[in-house]
């Protein structure tokens, strides 16, 4: 067997083994192309991965593809409930606001976005993420690999 035929293999295994959505429709379907579609609502979203102090409690991620899957980005869902940290943007970072919303501070500065708002933020800023109430965000930057 080849590693193309053996890959296949792999992803249509892992596809199968992938839990939510119905028969028709799984949360999670990958295609030996490479492309993957994910049905987002049904991502589990787990702890937040890293040390955000107090925050972590109220923090949630969802990473949607692994490293391997998408060796370029990394992008998923990020649940934030009340609460703000500060971050330092290693990579250029993309949030989409799907629910509720957001208050960024840069500098004393605050820019703010709701449902439907996008953010841009450039490598190496230094800044203050906050949820006033629940919100539910699409995140996508570069890989540091």
């Amino acid at each position: 067997m080849d590693a193309k035929n053996l890959e296949g293999m792999i992803r249509k295994i892992l596809a199968e083994m992938d839990e939510g959505g119905s028969e028709e429709q799984p949360a999670r379907r990958l295609d030996e192309s490479g492309l993957i579609a994910i049905r987002a609502e049904e991502a589990p979203l787990a702890e937040f991965p890293f040390d955000i102090g107090p925050a972590r409690a109220r923090a949630r991620l969802a990473r949607l593809a692994t490293p391997e899957e998408s060796p370029r980005l990394r992008f998923g869902l990020l649940e934030l409930d009340a609460t703000a940290f500060p971050w330092t943007v290693e990579r250029d970072m993309v949030i989409y606001i799907i629910e509720g919303g957001l208050e960024i501070n840069i500098d004393g500065r605050a820019l703010t976005a709701d449902a439907g708002g996008v953010f841009f933020m450039p490598a190496a800023s230094a800044l203050e993420i906050s949820a006033p109430a629940f919100a539910r965000c699409f995140y996508c930057t570069i890989s540091s690999d």
